[in-house]
């Protein structure tokens, strides 16, 4: 499922300030930019930081949250799950 900034920053606008959401709006500005995958895992990567930095761990988990339900669809949902080895580990650094 591909990262919607406009979605994160829908979600994360209502939980931070104006310096973080002027940061988040930034770092969303260039993820729209690039187009190689390490270079869109590191602005991914610099809003995390920015979230971890200003806001506390319940409040990204909400947000976080709340983004997974925005980008999920429902024909998304009714599929089955894939079996335990075939799932993917993601990782951003």
């Amino acid at each position: 499922m591909p990262f919607k900034p406009r979605v994160f920053q829908d979600n994360v606008e209502p939980w931070v300030g104006d310096a973080a959401r002027d940061e988040l709006a930034r770092a969303c500005e260039e993820y729209d930019t690039v187009t190689v995958a390490p270079q869109k895992a590191r602005c991914i990567r610099g809003m995390m930081d920015v979230l971890e930095r200003d806001v506390e761990e319940e409040t990204r988990r909400a947000i976080m949250e709340a983004c997974g339900r925005r980008c999920i669809g429902a024909g998304t949902l009714g599929k089955p799950a894939a079996s335990s080895s075939r799932r993917r580990t993601w990782r951003i650094c």
